[in-house]
């Protein structure tokens, strides 16, 4: 619904809760008014909508990724858009009214919750207003007489106190205020828990249970406010839950990365922890300590892209497929290989599936015949380090005796000061001894524009002109390098000349020099 229907409806139902008292919700309702139950409902419906719509508003931009983009006829002025000036002038009233609305819901909660001195007597209940509550206007009528005592819809004052400790919890996490969001949210589920009881007592309508997304108020969801309890770090202590392993992870984040290792250890074994966040983890590692915003330990860095390459080759990633694993390599050397298999050991000595296994002998195949140039030859070495006895069997399951030999033989692992390389590789010489020579024009064209372009005295440039000039006189040579840039306005007069020997030697040597 546009906002500015929004803002209408709420108005309208204020205007008509107090008999037309206000066009507009006022900053303090007489307390006479207040009295009434309807005033009470209808600001109460009110100032939750003004704490939630900020919320939704940046939800609803984040999720349509809204382009802030002027397109004439194409922008509905309805929509929660940045460039519709209702939207911002709405935005604005609902944030400066803010805090009056969470002093007024603060204080309707004082009104309803149950204290310790109320005993445990049957909850307060409070009338929902129906299609019926309100008269239309007709021909014969000039007043509109609402009958606020039409239908029978009650709720308990445990559901008006959840749903609006509900709000007040999704508006301050929303601003970051973790503490008080975490006292409402607490609140909601205590309203919550006797609700439940009330209902398992007396029913709800035709229900016999809590009617989630049937209550005749309430919005959320059980799953919601579960959420905000996990969200706020209180799943252990409230619901007695064990924190999931992304759980804490955000908590070692929010702790500069503490225990972080076993996090992404026991990541390995379950693969509960989507690939995106523990890239994103990595990605503020690296970038937290080379912009000094904190310090960590030396190593961290490494391990965790150990440890993340672990998991990347068991869901079936190949090395090729990742340079900043590759990259590791090149930069920290083969610490970083006995770091893989450090991050690799409690993978290996768990139960893996043959498709594990399977991703993981493709990895390490591919990463052996790559061009980091590894120690394959010391594999058992560092297997025997980390897994101890079990270290040849486990080798065998990666790579083969017939795979490794294959490997340790392969050129591609010898030394670079007993390569044999031939003379001819060695030398930008084109002529080749023992081979008889067939000229190829086109070939002595190209050598004479390769040493053209390599000419670093006058004479060397003139040769080469002369040479190719013979060849082709009519070729602008002096295009032939981009690089050629002659100083000042020397390039304009140079093309201006007629074209022939005089033009290319003066635009080649002004420009290379």
């Amino acid at each position: 619904m546009p906002p500015e229907i929004q803002t209408l409806l709420m108005q309208d139902l204020v205007y008509m809760a107090t008999d037309g008292a206000f066009a507009a919700p006022p900053p303090e309702m007489p307390p006479e008014l207040m009295q009434k139950p309807q005033v009470q409902f209808a600001m109460a419906l009110y100032h939750r909508w003004i704490l939630r719509f900020p919320v939704k508003a940046a939800l609803y931009a984040k999720s349509n990724k809204m382009p802030f983009i002027i397109m004439p006829g194409m922008q509905p002025d309805g929509a929660y858009s940045p460039l519709n000036h209702n939207f911002e002038k709405i935005l604005r009233m609902a944030e400066a009214t803010r805090p009056q609305s969470i002093r007024f819901l603060e204080e309707i909660l004082a009104m309803y919750e149950p204290t310790p001195s109320a005993g445990r007597r049957e909850s307060r209940k409070i009338k929902v207003p129906v299609m019926d509550t309100f008269a239309h206007l007709t021909e014969d009528t000039t007043d509109m007489n609402h009958d606020w005592n039409a239908g029978d819809k009650l709720i308990s004052q445990y559901e008006f106190a959840m749903q609006i400790h509900f709000d007040l919890c999704y508006n301050y996490f929303f601003y970051g205020q973790h503490d008080l969001a975490i006292k409402n949210i607490l609140g909601c589920r205590e309203n919550c828990d006797l609700l439940e009881k009330e209902v398992n007592s007396y029913g709800y309508g035709t229900y016999k249970e809590m009617p989630w997304g049937n209550f005749y108020y309430a919005s959320m969801d059980k799953d919601d406010i579960l959420g905000y309890i996990r969200a706020l770090n209180l799943g252990s202590e409230v619901l007695n839950e064990e924190p999931s392993l992304l759980q804490k992870l955000q908590e070692s984040i929010a702790n500069h990365y503490t225990g972080l290792v076993a996090v992404l250890q026991a990541d390995n074994l379950i693969r509960e922890i989507p690939m995106i966040h523990r890239q994103v983890v990595e990605l503020d590692i690296q970038g937290s300590a080379s912009s000094g915003a904190f310090t960590v330990a030396r190593d961290l860095l490494n391990r965790v892209s150990a440890l993340n390459a672990v998991r990347y080759a068991l869901e079936g990633g190949l090395p090729s497929t990742h340079p900043d694993f590759l990259n590791k390599f090149k930069i920290v050397g083969i610490k970083f290989f006995d770091l893989l298999f450090w991050a690799l050991a409690p993978v290996l000595m768990s139960d893996l599936s043959e498709k594990d296994w399977e991703h993981l002998r493709m990895f390490f195949l591919h990463l052996a015949t790559s061009q980091c140039r590894l120690p394959m030859d010391r594999i058992d070495e560092y297997l025997k380090k980390y897994v101890g006895e079990a270290a040849e069997s486990i080798r065998r399951k990666l790579i083969t005796d017939e795979q490794l030999n294959t490997i340790l033989n392969d050129p591609i692992h010898s030394n670079d000061e007993d390569m044999d390389i031939p003379r001819e590789l060695l030398t930008d010489e084109w002529e080749s001894p023992g081979f008889d020579l067939k000229t190829v024009p086109e070939l002595e064209m190209g050598r004479l524009k390769k040493c053209l372009i390599e000419a670093s005295t006058a004479d060397d440039v003139r040769m080469c002109l002369v040479k190719l000039a013979m060849m082709s006189p009519s070729s602008p040579l002096w295009k032939l390098n981009p690089s050629w840039k002659p100083a000042g306005g020397l390039a304009n007069a140079l093309i201006s000349l007629p074209r022939g020997f005089l033009q290319d030697f003066g635009y080649v040597v002004s420009g290379a020099s």
